[in-house]
């Protein structure tokens, strides 16, 4: 009989930073223009062939896209980090939920980015690689600011730990 007071691995104490709200608007845009490319192929199938199954291809791409666009906020709010003193936590995901734990001496490089949408919200991603090839991190979506000052923080950590080694 298994105990109630089980250990959640996906409980980590601490403050969780959250992406930027305007990535919820970002990650919208970028499922309607995927959606746009994918439903007109069956759309100018149907139109072409007037089938009614190539109709009900293109209803069930119009239903997943509508499911998808609904779960996108819970997805972005699901999203968090954090920096701890020895190790940056990111969390992510809803149905399939997933903890990292990067320590600060295996960073070996760390990339921020800042695409046309990101820009134009003053966001930008962290990427970052470990000596692990296994292990990657990304936050994508905080502000450009923090994503700078969090480069320069795990930059500065890890050639600290790596001193240390």
């Amino acid at each position: 009989m298994a105990s109630d007071n089980r250990h959640d691995p996906f409980d980590v104490q601490g403050t969780w930073e959250p992406l930027a709200p305007a990535m919820r608007t970002i990650k919208q845009l970028g499922a309607a223009a995927a959606f746009l490319v994918i439903a007109l192929i069956p759309v100018i199938f149907a139109i072409i062939f007037g089938r009614w199954w190539i109709w009900a291809i293109a209803g069930g791409v119009v239903a997943l896209a509508l499911v998808n666009a609904a779960l996108i906020p819970r997805r972005v709010r699901a999203f968090g980090f954090m920096c701890r003193e020895d190790d940056l936590v990111i969390r992510e995901g809803v149905m399939l939920r997933t903890l990292t734990v990067i320590p600060y001496g295996r960073i070996q490089t760390v990339n921020v980015a800042s695409g046309p949408w990101l820009r134009r919200a003053g966001l930008s991603s962290v990427t970052i690689a470990t000596a692990s090839s296994q292990t990657q991190g990304g936050i994508s979506g905080i502000p450009t600011a923090r994503a700078a000052a969090l480069r320069d923080h795990l930059t500065a950590a890890g050639e600290a730990r790596m001193l240390k080694l």
